[in-house]
């Protein structure tokens, strides 16, 4: 089992959170965290599960 380091925080420029947006800045935008592979180094970025419905468009 590979092990991962979790629910890093993402910053630009070392001064503000990153988030994904679906199309509009403000309406429908939800935090993006990464993890390590510990192992590789590779990077992932995910968002929190609940907040998928978040992205969806209606």
């Amino acid at each position: 089992m590979t092990e991962h380091i979790e629910d890093l925080d993402v910053y630009a420029a070392s001064s503000y959170r990153v988030a994904v947006s679906s199309g509009s800045r403000m309406l429908r935008k939800v935090p993006l965290s990464a993890r390590v592979d510990v192992e590789t180094g590779e990077v992932t970025f995910y968002v929190p599960k609940e907040d998928i419905p978040t992205l969806r468009r209606d």
